[in-house]
């Protein structure tokens, strides 16, 4: 499906402005309800001054993908739907915390208010702000030409975690809260989940192919989590930063849908 059907992006978007916090990912089953938040790295991420000179890609599970250019005026956009090239101007305005902003584009006459919240330089999530639909973007420089090598395993997706940290942030849950982000930090064979009160450790097994990975995650420590397992369905849209569905099992048998995006450093 793609976003290139302006009709569904303008009704989809169209709504009163309501406020809006973007929610982070889970490890440890990520369903208790006295969960405290944890660490949010979201937090060290800044959004852009202005973004004129760069383009967007939306990605939605239920929209498709959207790519809009802002020019380098601060003031007009376009994009390229059904074969044409359509153009409307645009407002950017941060918010009161860092990572936040919002773009308000003209669309035909009709605003279209997007909120955004930057986990990193130039990748985040996004929600329209009748909270109809989201997912995550990424932004680069218009014409920007680099970024084209492919990777060893022939796609975006990371050929190895090891030596690495992941940063998950939750965007829906089918149980408990939504609201953090979980540090993974990974070695050869096995992981650690940094984020209280779910501090754990543990096994993994990654499999990269193409632009996607699985993951799975086998808790070891502490005794309240050994025997649990989490497998995490990825989907790179840059060769560090996307998507992803997952199915947290917890030892009796308890199963929890866990969806968000995910950052690798």
């Amino acid at each position: 499906m793609n976003w290139n059907n302006g009709n569904k992006w303008v009704t989809a978007a169209l709504a009163v402005l309501i406020g809006f916090n973007l929610v982070a990912c889970g490890g440890g089953g990520g369903g208790d309800d006295d969960d405290d938040g944890g660490s949010n790295d979201g937090s060290a991420a800044v959004a852009p001054e202005s973004i004129g000179g760069n383009e967007f890609t939306f990605y939605s599970g239920t929209l498709g993908t959207r790519t809009v250019a802002f020019n380098t005026d601060n003031a007009t956009w376009s994009e390229v739907r059904d074969g044409a090239t359509v153009t409307g101007s645009y407002q950017y305005i941060r918010a009161s915390t860092p990572n936040g902003a919002q773009i308000v584009l003209n669309d035909q006459g009709q605003d279209q208010a997007i909120i955004l919240n930057f986990n990193s330089q130039n990748t985040g999530a996004f929600a329209f702000r009748d909270q109809r639909d989201n997912g995550t973007f990424e932004m680069r420089a218009s014409n920007n030409g680099g970024g084209n090598e492919i990777p060893p395993n022939g796609g975006l997706a990371a050929s190895s975690l090891a030596g690495k940290t992941m940063y998950g942030t939750r965007t829906y849950t089918s149980t408990g809260p939504v609201g953090q982000t979980h540090t993974y930090t990974f070695s050869v064979n096995t992981f650690h989940d940094s984020d209280p009160p779910e501090e754990s450790d543990g096994s993994y097994l990654y499999t990269p192919n193409g632009n996607d990975a699985t993951l799975d995650l086998s808790y070891h420590s502490p005794a309240g989590f050994n025997g649990d397992k989490h497998t995490l369905n990825m989907k790179f849209h840059t060769e560090t930063a996307g998507v992803f569905d997952s199915t947290y099992t917890r030892r009796d048998g308890t199963v929890i849908q866990i969806n968000g995006t995910f950052r690798i450093e």
